[in-house]
């Protein structure tokens, strides 16, 4: 009946292998998450700054063309602006032609409007249907009542952090390589400390007990135990060889010094010594 077993080296390897993965994978799921939703706070609170600096221009009872400049300058830095009446309706949209506002359906449920008409100011993350986005939305009420809406779609939060995550991603896998690597040499002065405690071992049965070899020294407090068995062991069989040897010697003077002829027969009558 054979025994699979697996060596000390090979355990110790596989778990630090196991310990480096993980170490590895929680900290990269964790921080993309941390860095997507630091994002998603920064692009809020973007949303928020645009919507009041465009609050202060509106409050001022700007002309046509200013509104037009202002909706202009939305569509070039791309985020949606989007302005509201009191009742929802929606009056200008930077990414909706003049045209097609009237299609649009009201806006007073939307979450952020709903927020900023009790709060003075709401966001939310949705999706966003007119345009087929996910969004950061941040809206704030007008002196007149109406409503202001800024939109930072978060597509360019998506395509920033894929750019960055191969690079985070390399730097993390070469750590975990490098702890594999590490790994692997602590295994191997590991093993090469077991294997001097095994020849030294198999030396001690081997002479029979007259070796003078000992494990003087060890690397690991966690030896001593066995360092010290061993040599107790080899101190232990020496003493027994060395008494056992003098008797012997003892008994064979004793046999060589008698004129008479003595047998000593052992247990199953054969002859074991004569004179």
């Amino acid at each position: 009946m054979g025994n699979r077993t697996t060596s000390l080296r090979m355990r110790l390897f596989w778990a630090f292998t196991l310990v480096t993965v993980i170490a590895v994978t929680l900290p990269v799921y964790f921080f993309r998450n941390t860095l997507y939703q630091d994002r998603i706070d920064a692009a809020g609170s973007e949303a928020l700054a645009h919507a009041f600096f465009a609050r202060s221009i509106l409050d001022a009872d700007p002309t046509e063309e200013q509104l037009n400049r202002l909706f202009a300058v939305a569509t070039r830095l791309s985020f949606r602006m989007t302005l509201t009446d009191t009742n929802g309706m929606v009056l200008r949209d930077s990414h909706v032609g003049e045209k097609d506002i009237p299609e649009l359906d009201n806006h007073s449920y939307r979450p952020e409007i709903a927020t900023a008409r009790a709060k003075g100011t709401g966001i939310s993350l949705r999706h966003g249907n007119t345009l087929d986005l996910d969004a950061v939305y941040a809206a704030i009420t007008l002196d007149n009542g109406g409503i202001l809406r800024v939109a930072v779609p978060l597509v360019g939060i998506r395509q920033s952090l894929e750019r960055q995550f191969p690079a985070l991603l390399g730097s993390i896998a070469g750590v975990g390589l490098f702890c594999l690597f590490l790994s692997a040499v602590i295994t191997r002065k590991i093993r090469k400390h077991m294997d001097n405690v095994t020849e030294i071992v198999g030396a001690i049965s081997r002479e029979t007990g007259l070796s003078q070899r000992r494990l003087r020294t060890v690397q690991w407090s966690e030896m001593l135990p066995l360092a010290y068995a061993v040599n107790h062991m080899a101190d232990t069989i020496q003493a027994y060889v060395v008494e056992t040897t003098d008797q012997q010697g003892q008994l064979e003077t004793i046999l060589d010094s008698m004129h008479e002829g003595v047998l000593v027969l052992g247990p199953t009558g054969a002859i074991r010594r004569w004179n």
